[in-house]
């Protein structure tokens, strides 16, 4: 056999006849190309850092890193885990982070069962404790010198016996599996000052099984874990017992989790891998289901086989898999999308594109599936695509043991929200279907249930839009959301907000440097960060933020504009609450919520002990736990001008501490303050003093001992801030403004007048102040030791509209 080939000949191609054999004969003999290692590393590169980290979350996963005590959360993304404890407010709240692997996470599990007959975050609230007998005098004191010589002896070796104390492992690891095929356990520790850390334990497998940990499973009784790799093969884990383990820790202070380890290549493609429950008196059985996909010469196609294999735990490995026959499955379940195994009867259930069947006794070899009906709902509106939407991940819901020795609960969840109650009853194994309801976001892998007294949970991390938490409440109802987990993935597009000139190209040829300069006081505002994340209907424009999250809980309506609020601690007839003081425009409500704040009640004018009838303009609570209020017309029902001997006095701006009490009014010709005396539950007029300009705001501080006024004013359109003592004397008045550096800046810089002014420092050494401005200007005041007359003040615009 010959061909025509093209070669380079002399420099020039030529067409020449070639022999089949010599063709593969000079191919073969054709020398490589050596590397050189004279190659240098490029001048000049690229230097990235990351700022913001993806949000995205592949797994969710409840898992006891603490203690039973704790409802902790994992969540889980493409380099870090974030733990988080949900609480009663239905709020997830961070507790540490870890994103140091040096890799991705290819798969997380959790290693440990919570321990029989308790559920996460009860452990607390089923312990009681006996108050203390209380001793009397004589006893007392004659135990005093016994006492003090205890306390002796004990802190000699109080160090030691915390360090043993606090070096306990929790009931359940977090394990994952890295890029690399390595596989870290981790817990957390609790540090003898009350901090906490992750601990780490690193496993290197083996390096000749690419992608492995694509599959990963552990059984049951957490003896073995399995991990597979997506091109056929997978390694078995033995595993010490979580009792050595814990021992292993307490004694040296390391784990190692792994005995053994057992390698098997297969013949095809794993698809599926999962452990799966045995008979309830058979927890040392050991079964492990694998679907694998071939292409099979005989029958000319691939083929999907169901193989198990099982044994006893401790059994030597290798005989166990020698075999790998398998069953082959229906055509309707060739390709699951899903395997979840039930606790009962050894069964499982293989969710597939088209329908969902359950195998009742995958034990005994057959792949006879009962197929389930679930009625489930047409696609929503969330769906993205053409074709029916998929079941995408399941979730156990907590249930006590007597509950799941009769039943198992398998809560199945669709792309586009639609989430499935599935029921299997462990005596004949009949499931019931319900659709539960949808939810309002795209689902993924990253779905779980988590524990509540009174209700399931479900979270999810959301797909191409924010997550959220729900609670299932009312049966054949929609759950219930109750916060937002933000995911502003995927970003399509962003801008900033960069206001500086420098980037026009009409001031290219100016000083660069220039251009960047401000007052050594003030600083220009601070960029924006926009972008438009998500599709569909749960698309956004999303801003990138730096800082403290809020997260909102309890949330109603109100029929008024709220201007302002103030909450306060109280305690009544032996129940602690909250009363909250809500200032509306011509008006004052009082709301009192419970100590758990789930709900509010609005308290009426006859029953409230405050000033409804008018605003409220401010509000404090004093060491004594007293509540004084100040609204325009009196303070805590003392009226204004009773006590200032006018006939009428309406107050606009008003700071109290324990004793003082400061309100501003309109005077006959300009501003004026007034200064009152508290004593106990009277109030008394101390002075009068007339202010520069028109009042906008008033604050008190302490210095040297001494109690100080400061106004913020507006004369002649322009911010003033004034200093006074109690007595009315005028310690300090300057107007502030920016200095400006170049004349472009003046519309970027103006600063209008003070809205409020907040002592967040006050010592003998420095006092520090705080003043917000209508034109989002932040102000902060130094004034060091007692020299109150002069001050160093910095300048910060951090937006647009008015700062408080």
């Amino acid at each position: 056999m010959a061909f025509q080939s093209s070669v380079l000949r002399d420099g020039e191609w030529v067409t020449q006849t070639v022999n089949f054999q010599d063709a593969l004969k000079a191919s073969s003999t054709t020398p490589k190309v050596a590397s050189d290692p004279s190659l240098k590393a490029p001048e000049c590169g690229i230097l990235s850092r990351t700022i913001i980290e993806s949000p995205v979350v592949h797994w969710i996963l409840p898992v006891c890193l603490r203690s039973r005590s704790h409802n902790d959360i994992a969540f889980i993304g493409d380099r870090f885990v974030q733990i988080s404890e949900l609480r009663d407010d239905g709020q997830v709240h961070e507790v540490i982070r870890k994103a140091d692997f040096g890799t991705r996470i290819r798969n997380a599990i959790v290693l440990g069962g919570p321990p029989k007959g308790d559920i996460p975050g009860a452990a607390a609230a089923s312990i009681k404790t006996e108050d203390a007998d209380v001793p009397m005098k004589d006893v007392a004191e004659a135990k005093e010198a016994k006492e003090a010589k205890e306390a002796k002896e004990a802190s000699e070796g109080k160090e030691a016996k915390e360090a043993e104390e606090k070096r306990v492992l929790p009931p359940q690891l977090l394990v994952l599996m890295l890029e690399t095929g390595d596989a870290v356990f981790l817990f957390i520790q609790e540090r003898l000052d009350g901090t906490l850390r992750f601990v780490a334990t690193t496993f290197q497998s083996p390096r000749n099984l690419q992608f492995l940990g694509y599959h990963f499973s552990i059984d049951p009784s957490s003896r073995y874990m399995s991990a597979g790799s997506a091109e056929g093969g997978f390694i078995i884990y033995e595993l010490e017992s979580l009792s050595h383990m814990s021992t292993q820790y307490e004694s040296c202070g390391s784990l190692k989790p792994i005995k053994s380890t057992r390698v098997r290549l297969t013949q095809g493609v794993i698809h599926k891998m999962e452990f799966l429950y045995p008979r309830p008196e058979d927890d040392y059985h050991i079964i492990l289901l694998l679907i694998i996909v071939r292409r099979e010469v005989s029958k000319q196609a691939h083929v999907s086989r169901m193989v198990v294999y099982d044994w006893e735990l401790g059994d030597e490995l290798t005989a166990v898999f020698r075999s790998e026959k398998g069953t082959p499955l229906p055509k309707e379940h060739r390709m699951p999308l899903m395997i979840i195994p039930l606790k009962v009867n050894t069964a499982f259930l293989a969710v597939s594109e088209h329908s969902i069947g359950i195998v009742k006794n995958a034990f005994t070899g057959q792949t006879s599936f009962d197929t389930l009906e679930t009625h489930s709902p047409q696609q929503t509106r969330l769906h993205h695509g053409a074709a029916e939407p998929l079941w995408t991940t399941w979730a156990r819901p907590f249930r006590i043991n007597i509950y799941l020795e009769k039943m198992d609960v398998i809560y199945l969840a669709r792309e586009d929200g639609v989430i499935a109650h599935i029921e299997i009853d462990s005596r004949d194994l009949v499931p019931t279907v319900m659709t539960l309801g949808t939810i309002s976001t795209n689902i993924t892998t990253a779905f779980t249930t988590a524990y509540d007294v009174f209700s399931d949970v479900l979270i999810t991390g959301g797909d191409s839009g924010p997550g959220g938490i729900w609670k299932v409440l009312i049966p054949r109802k929609d759950p219930q959301q109750v916060s937002v987990i933000p995911n502003w993935s995927p970003v399509v597009d962003l801008v900033t907000t960069d206001t500086n000139p420098s980037w026009r190209s009409d001031s290219k040829r100016k000083d660069l440097s220039t251009k960047r300069k401000v007052s050594s006081n003030s600083r220009p505002k601070s960029d924006r960060i926009f972008c438009t994340s998500g599709r569909g209907p749960r698309s956004s424009l999303t801003e990138l933020r730096w800082g403290i999250q809020a997260r909102i809980g309890l949330e109603f309506d109100h029929d008024q504009h709220v201007r302002q609020s103030w909450m306060f601690p109280v305690e009544a007839q032996g129940e602690r609450g909250f009363y909250v003081i809500l200032s509306l425009p011509h008006s004052t409500d009082v709301l009192h919520f419970p100590a758990d704040l789930n709900n509010a009640n609005a308290l009426s004018p006859e029953a409230c002990p405050f000033d409804t009838s008018s605003r409220t303009i401010s509000a404090f609570q004093t060491e004594q736990t007293v509540i004084i209020q100040v609204s325009e017309t009196s303070t805590s029902r003392h009226n204004h001008g009773e006590v200032c001997g006018k006939s009428s006095l309406l107050a606009e701006h008003a700071c109290c501490t324990d004793d003082i009490v400061v309100i501003s009014s309109h005077g006959a010709n300009a501003s004026q303050l007034d200064v009152l005396l508290v004593d106990q539950m009277n109030l008394t007029h101390s002075t009068s003093i007339d202010a520069k300009g028109e009042i906008t705001c008033i604050g008190l501080f302490k210095a040297s001992a001494q109690t100080y006024i400061i106004a913020g004013s507006v004369t002649e359109g322009l911010p003033l801030l004034t200093i006074y003592s109690l007595a009315g004397l005028e310690i300090s008045s300057n107007v502030t403004q920016p200095d400006l550096v170049t004349p472009g800046q003046e519309g970027h810089f103006h600063m209008e007048a003070y809205t409020s002014v907040l002592a967040i420092h006050d010592t003998a050494e420095k006092v520090i102040l705080v003043l917000g401005t209508r034109s989002g200007h932040l102000v902060t005041i130094l004034i060091p030791g007692e020299d109150i007359a002069h001050y160093s003040l910095s300048i910060e615009q951090i937006g647009i509209s008015p700062t408080n």
